[in-house]
Parts: structure tokens; sequence; C-alpha cells
């Protein structure tokens, strides 16, 4: 029997920064991504941008592909869509 899958709204929402929630929302509509791609779409430094992705990697927001681009997990997914019902 394949695990039951537990609707977004009922997953605790993490704490998010506003960056992190931009974020997001880039992911969401992007997909994979680069450190430059998020650096030039978000007008952020690269320091800055690798140490956004590098927390939202450790928070089981995004992964990394075989191509090194970081893209949203299933849980990063669920989150932005908890986000967007709540605007």
């Amino acid at each position: 029997m394949p695990p039951q899958q537990v609707p977004a709204q009922a997953m605790p929402m993490p704490l998010l920064s506003e960056r992190e929630k931009t974020a997001l929302t880039v992911f969401a509509h992007e997909g994979a991504l680069g450190v430059t791609d998020l650096s030039n779409i978000m007008g952020l430094a690269m320091s800055s941008t690798y140490a956004l992705m590098d927390k939202m990697e450790e928070s089981g927001l995004i992964e990394r592909t075989k191509s090194k681009k970081r893209l949203l997990t299933d849980y990063g997914d669920a989150i932005y869509q908890q986000l967007k019902s709540m605007e």
C-alpha cells in the first residue's frame, strides 16, 4: 500500500524569512535553478544567494539535481502551495 499523502494544510508551516518565501515562489515558477540564476532573478549577491539556498536545502525545501541546480522538493512545493493559499 502506498504511503498516505498529507495535505499541505496539515503540514506545520516553518518559520520562513521574506527572502525564503520569495525564493520558494521563484523556484515554483522557474523550476531548477543554479546559484547564478537565483542571484540574478532576486538581485542578490552570490554569497547571499548561496547561503539562502544552503539554508533552504538543509530545511528540506529544495534539493540538488545531478546538474548541481536546485529545485523544490515535494515538501517545498507543499509549503509553497500553503503560502499561496494564505494570500
